[in-house]
C-alpha cells in the first residue's frame, strides 16, 4: 500500500498575528541561465508562492487563468525581441526552515515552489539581452513597502556581450533564505551565490538592492482590468527595462535597511552572510544582489533575488511524525506492511535540523521491546499481526514531541496480468487479470492506460487511438488495503486496416503541386513511410506535398512499414494528370521610345500558344499575336502578354515599355536686335517639355551678367537686362543650365554675335 505523507508545513504568512490567508501571493523568486553552446541557452526561474487560500495559481499550470509569458528585450530595440510562453511549471510544497528549533507551526499551511525550465536561442550581439517575467501580486500585509496587494514582482536578469561572446553561464544562488525568522532572535544565513563555470579572476559582491514592480490592479476602486495589459496582473508582453523599483515606506526602511533590526539587518559584501536581530514582527520584502566581477573590476554578470522575510513571535516546540498510511481517530499513525515481516520506517518530523535525538520503541508481543535510535530504522516482526509503538524526539529535553504508531502486517497480494491481439491489425488488445491475496479478497481491479483512458474489472479491451508504445497499469487493493500495481509496455504498432488518400491538386497545368492527405489509421513518425510520385520524387512523410514539373499521367504508390516490421505496398487508385502549360514571351522594337517616337512593334516569343491578349498599361488592348501600339503620352507603362495553350493552361509576363521625354535646346550663334524679323532676339529654340529649373545667362567679354531669366521662352534684345541701352555689336558668351523631366541636368555653352 503506498504511504501517505503527513507533514506539517508552513506558509510565508505566518506571523502569529492571526493574520488571514486570503490567496495565493508571490513570496519570492529569482531566474538563472546556463550556456550549452554559442547562442544557445537554458533557463530556470523559480518562483515561490502561499498555496492556502484562493486566488491566482502559477501561470501555465493546469486550471490556471494566464498562460506564463517570458520576454526577451535587446539594447538596441525598443520592442520585443522575442517572447516565450511557459510550459506548465514544476510544482511542489516545500519544508520552510524557521531560525528556532522550537517553533509552533499551524499545520494547515504551507509554501509552494514552483520551477520553469525554458530554452532560449539568442544571436549573439554586441547588445545586451535582458530576460523579463512579471507577474502581480504580492501579500497585502507586507509592511515595508507601500500599497503591496496591488503591485507584482518582475523577475529579470541580463547577458551581457561579454558572456554572449564567451558562452558563459550566470551566477546562481546557494541557497533560498528562511521564509520565518523569529523575532529578537539573531539570525545567520548563507546567501552566497557559486560560478558553475568556476572562473579564474572571477571575484562575487554582494549587496541589497531594490525589488522591482511588475504587475498590478489595472482599472479603478480595486477592480481589474484587461489583464494582460501593461498594468494587469500578467502582462503580455512583460514591459522592457528599465523597472520601477518598489516604494519603501518613507523613513523607516530602504533598500539598504529593507527590515530594520537591532544589530540592523545586513549582508556581507564579501561573503553573502545575511545576519542581524529582526525586532519587529511582520512581513519584509528584501532584495538580494549578486555581481560577478572580472580581475579589472568589470561587471561579466549580475544576479538578483526577490524575497519575503516574515518575522513571527516563536514559541519552543517540534513535532514528531512518521511517514504513515493513515491516522486513525486517536491520532496514531498507521503503517500497513503487505506481504513482508521487515519494515523501514521513515521519520518526517519537523524540524529536522533541530532534532537531535531519535528513540523508537516497538512492542513485540512475547518478544518484548525493541528499542533503535537511528532516525530511520529497518525493524523486523513475529510475524502477521498488529504491533504498536512510539517515537521520542529530543528525550529528556524542552524541545521535545511524541508519535504514537500502530503496525499492520499483513498477507502478501500478487498481481499480475496478460494481453493478446494481432500486432499487425488495427483493432482491440485484451488484457486479463491474474491476481491473489494473503488476506481475504480483492475489492478493487483498475486498468489505467498513460493519455488513453481507465477501465474497472477483471479484464479490459482497449482500442488505441494511436500507435505507440503503450504504458498499461493494473491496479488491485484487497479488503485489508494492500495494493500492487503491475505495468508493462505494450508495443503498438499496426499497419491501418484501410489506407485512405485524398490528393488534392491545385490546378490541371504545370507545374501542379499536389498534396497528398493521408487519413489512414494508426500512423505516426515512427513508421517508415516511402512515397514514389511517379516521376522519380521521393517523399518520408505521412501527408507530403508534391510539386510536378512536367506534363504526364503519373502513378502514385505509397509502401508502409511499422516498428515492429508490419508491411503494406500499393498503388493510388487516382492518377495525377498534369497538362502542358504554354510559356510567355515578347519582344518590341524599337527599344527606346520617345514623345516624338512612341509607336512599339511587338514580337510575340511565346511557346505553344494557342491564343494572345495583350494589354498595354491599361490604355489600350488587342488580341492579334503580334500587335503595334502607339503609346499617347511619356511614362512607364505596364505591358501584359496572357498565352492560352491549346488545352486551356495559361501563362502571362509582364514588361516596362519606357517612353521617355526628351526635351530639346538649341541656341543660335548670331542676332540683329531692331531688325525686326524672326533673328532680332537671342533665344533658345526646340521642344521644352518637362525642362525645369531653367536659367540663360549672357556674359560680356570681361564676365559680366548682362542679360539673365529663368524662363525657357524669353530671348535677349541686345540691350543691358533688355531695358538698358543698346549693348555694342561683338561677341558674347551664352550660357544655359535645366534639368530634364528625368532629373538629369543639363548645361549648354554657346558664342552669340550680336550684329548690328
Amino acid at each position: 500500500m503506498a504511504g501517505l505523507k503527513y507533514h506539517f508545513w508552513i506558509t510565508a504568512c505566518i506571523l502569529f498575528l492571526s493574520l488571514q490567508m486570503q490567496g495565493r501571493h508571490i513570496i519570492g523568486g529569482d531566474m538563472f541561465y546556463e550556456c550549452v553552446g554559442t547562442g544557445q541557452y537554458e533557463f530556470t526561474m523559480v518562483l515561490y508562492r502561499d498555496c492556502a487560500g484562493g486566488g491566482a495559481l502559477f501561470d501555465s499550470s493546469p486550471f490556471s487563468a494566464t498562460e506564463g509569458t517570458i520576454t526577451i528585450y535587446r539594447s538596441d530595440m525598443n520592442s520585443p525581441f522575442s517572447r516565450i510562453t511557459l510550459d506548465e511549471p514544476s510544482v511542489s510544497n516545500i519544508d520552510i526552515q524557521s531560525s528556532n528549533p522550537c517553533l509552533i507551526i499551524p499545520p494547515s499551511l504551507c509554501v509552494e515552489e514552483g520551477i520553469y525550465k525554458f530554452d532560449v536561442n539568442l544571436p549573439v550581439s554586441q547588445h545586451t539581452y535582458t530576460i523579463t517575467y512579471q507577474r502581480c501580486c504580492r501579500n497585502n500585509t507586507i509592511n515595508n513597502i507601500t500599497n503591496p496587494g496591488e503591485t507584482g514582482a518582475t523577475y529579470t536578469i541580463d547577458i551581457l556581450p561579454e558572456s554572449q561572446n564567451s558562452c558563459s553561464s550566470s551566477l546562481q544562488f546557494n541557497n533560498f533564505p528562511p521564509f520565518v525568522i523569529c523575532e529578537n532572535e539573531p539570525i545567520e544565513f548563507d546567501h552566497s551565490a557559486f560560478d558553475p563555470l568556476d572562473r579564474e579572476g572571477i571575484t562575487i559582491e554582494y549587496s541589497f538592492c531594490t525589488p522591482f514592480l511588475g504587475g498590478g490592479l489595472a482599472g479603478s476602486a480595486g477592480f481589474p482590468g484587461d489583464p494582460l495589459g501593461p498594468d494587469g496582473v500578467a502582462p503580455d508582453p512583460d514591459l522592457p527595462p528599465p523597472y520601477q523599483e518598489v516604494n519603501f515606506v518613507g523613513g523607516e526602511f530602504t533598500a539598504t535597511t529593507p527590515m530594520g533590526g537591532n544589530p540592523v539587518i545586513s549582508i556581507d559584501s564579501q561573503t553573502g552572510l545575511i545576519t542581524g536581530t529582526p525586532i519587529d514582527q511582520g512581513q519584509f520584502v528584501i532584495g538580494v544582489c549578486a555581481t560577478a566581477l572580472d580581475s579589472s573590476g568589470n561587471v561579466v554578470n549580475l544576479i538578483r533575488r526577490d524575497f519575503q522575510f516574515n518575522v513571527a513571535s516563536c514559541e519552543p516546540s517540534v513535532t514528531a511524525e512518521v511517514e504513515a498510511d493513515s491516522l486513525d481517530d486517536f491520532g496514531n499513525f498507521v503503517i500497513n506492511a503487505c506481504g513482508k515481516d521487515e519494515v523501514q520506517f521513515t521519520d518526517l518530523s519537523f524540524q529536522e535540523r533541530f532534532i537531535d535525538s531519535w528513540e523508537w520503541s516497538f512492542e513485540m508481543g512475547i518478544e518484548g521491546t525493541s528499542i533503535f535510535s537511528d532516525r530511520n530504522p529497518i525493524v523486523s516482526f513475529p510475524g502477521q499481526g498488529q504491533y504498536t509503538a512510539q517515537l521520542i524526539l529530543n528525550k529528556g529535553r524542552n524541545c521535545s514531541d511524541t508519535a504514537n504508531l500502530r503496525i499492520n502486517i499483513w498477507g502478501a497480494i500478487e498481481n499480475d496480468f496478460s494481453y493478446e491481439y494481432d500486432t499487425c491489425v488495427a483493432g482491440p488488445v485484451v488484457f486479463e487479470g491474474e491476481s491473489t491475496t494473503g488476506n481475504n479478497s480483492i475489492v478493487t481491479r483498475e486498468w489505467f492506460v498513460t493519455g488513453e483512458g481507465a477501465a474497472e474489472g477483471s479484464s479490459a479491451s482497449y482500442v488505441f487511438a494511436r500507435p505507440g508504445n503503450k504504458r498499461v497499469s493494473y491496479r488491485v487493493v484487497d479488503d485489508i488495503g494492500c495494493e500492487a500495481i503491475t505495468q508493462k509496455i505494450i508495443p503498438y504498432y499496426p499497419i491501418p486496416n484501410e489506407i485512405i488518400v485524398n490528393p488534392t491538386p491545385n490546378g490541371l497545368c504545370q507545374p501542379v503541386e499536389v498534396f497528398f492527405e493521408n487519413q489512414s489509421f494508426p500512423l505516426s513518425n515512427e513508421y517508415d513511410i516511402l512515397w514514389e510520385f511517379g516521376d522519380g520524387g521521393t517523399s518520408g512523410e505521412i501527408s507530403p506535398t508534391h510539386v510536378y514539373n512536367q506534363p504526364g499521367t503519373y502513378e502514385v504508390s505509397l509502401s508502409i512499414v511499422s516498428p515492429i516490421g508490419c508491411q503494406y505496398f500499393g498503388v493510388l487508385d487516382q492518377e495525377i494528370e498534369v497538362r502542358e502549360s504554354p510559356r510567355a514571351d515578347f519582344t518590341f522594337e524599337p527599344t527606346s521610345l520617345t514623345q516624338r517616337n512612341s509607336m512599339a512593334f511587338f514580337t510575340d516569343r511565346s511557346f505553344a500558344p494557342n491564343e494572345w491578349r495583350w494589354d498595354f498599361g491599361g490604355i489600350g488592348t488587342n488580341t492579334i499575336q503580334n500587335p503595334s501600339f502607339d503609346f499617347p503620352d511619356t511614362g512607364k507603362y505596364e505591358v501584359l502578354l496572357e498565352v492560352t495553350h491549346v488545352n486551356g493552361c495559361q501563362d502571362s509576363i509582364i514588361k516596362i515599355i519606357d517612353v521617355v521625354p526628351k526635351p530639346t535646346y538649341f541656341l543660335p550663334n548670331a542676332f540683329r536686335p531692331r531688325s525686326g524679323g524672326t533673328n532680332s532676339t537671342y533665344r533658345g529654340q526646340g521642344d521644352f517639355i518637362g525642362i525645369s529649373d531653367f536659367q540663360l545667362q549672357i556674359f560680356n567679354r570681361w564676365g559680366g551678367i548682362v542679360f539673365q531669366t529663368k524662363n525657357p521662352y524669353e530671348g535677349w534684345n541686345g540691350r543691358e537686362e533688355n531695358v538698358g541701352s543698346m549693348m555694342p555689336a561683338g561677341v558674347y558668351v551664352c550660357r544655359v543650365t535645366y534639368t530634364g523631366p528625368r532629373g538629369n541636368r543639363f548645361e549648354l555653352k554657346e558664342f552669340a554675335t550680336l550684329v548690328k
